[in-house]
């Protein structure tokens, strides 16, 4: 019998792809406007805020076309 392993390279691509907007928020803010310090955040807010969009997006995916929907493996793996 063998166990079922959820699948995380969609969330390693996905992670991937969203790391170069990442960098360039923060650099947007911390140097181009000056606003705050927000890598001394404690929880990233832009990537919270990455998972939270990715959640809403999640929401009509699950109940639409549930094989296209974030598994909990992949939106930890694309929060990490």
């Amino acid at each position: 019998m063998s166990l079922a392993r959820p699948s995380i390279w969609r969330g390693v691509f996905i992670g991937l792809a969203l790391a170069p907007a990442h960098t360039y928020w923060l650099i947007n803010l911390e140097i181009v406007r000056g606003a705050g310090f927000s890598s001394t955040i404690s929880l990233y807010f832009n990537v919270v805020l990455t998972i939270v969009a990715l959640l809403l997006i999640n929401l009509p995916l699950r109940r639409f076309c549930p094989r296209l929907a974030f598994t909990r493996a992949e939106l930890i793996t694309i929060y990490a």
